[in-house]
């Protein structure tokens, strides 16, 4: 996805350790063979030559849905629903089972009022308590934070689970004592003028 979107949503400055940037052999067809060559030669390092490029790995489903919607411009009465899946990728410093760098999301985002959004979320996750049932599965429902990056990161954590902006259901995959999210359901609260 485009950088600029990335960096314009505030991701880069939230999570800039989970982020994955694309980077690409440059030039003509003579400097790009030399690069190659220098290397198959002499194990002299390829990377060295590579320059970034306007996109950025995808770290959610979502992030190409908000220009869409701003894009149509007032959101209307009954609000906005998208059902969007891509494949993403986080720099997980994890080595976790259940956590992937790369891995394909599903998400359902809502656009309207506070009312519209909390009625969404709630109906997710009565349904995702469903399918759970249906699965026989072990699980249960718990607040949950974001892994903010920095100095300011446990607050923010903290603010977040304090206004019960993001819920997880959880399934012991590994462990009852460390269960694996398998689903979230989050209120951002972002607004635009």
């Amino acid at each position: 996805m485009s950088r600029a979107q990335i960096e314009q949503h505030g991701y880069l400055k939230s999570f800039p350790n989970l982020l994955g940037a694309v980077s690409c052999l440059c030039g003509d067809e003579r400097h790009i063979r030399g690069v190659v060559g220098r290397f198959t030669e002499g194990g002299e390092p390829w990377t060295d030559a590579l320059e970034p490029a306007d996109l950025v790995l995808a770290p959610a489903a979502c992030y190409p849905v908000y220009p869409i919607a701003a894009a149509r411009g007032a959101v209307p009465a009954e609000g906005l629903t998208f059902d969007v899946a891509a494949d993403c990728f986080r720099r997980e410093p994890s080595t976790d089972i259940d956590r992937f760098q790369s891995f394909r999301m599903r998400e359902y985002v809502r656009i309207g009022t506070m009312a519209q959004i909390q009625a969404f979320r709630e109906e997710w996750m009565a349904r995702a308590t469903g399918l759970a049932d249906r699965l026989g599965l072990s699980y249960r429902i718990d607040l949950a934070s974001d892994p903010f990056f920095g100095r300011g990161s446990q607050i923010i954590a903290l603010a977040q689970i304090e206004q019960a902006l993001k819920f997880e259901l959880l399934v012991p995959v590994r462990s009852a004592d460390e269960p694996t999210a398998c689903m979230s359901f989050n209120y951002t609260r972002t607004t635009s003028a």
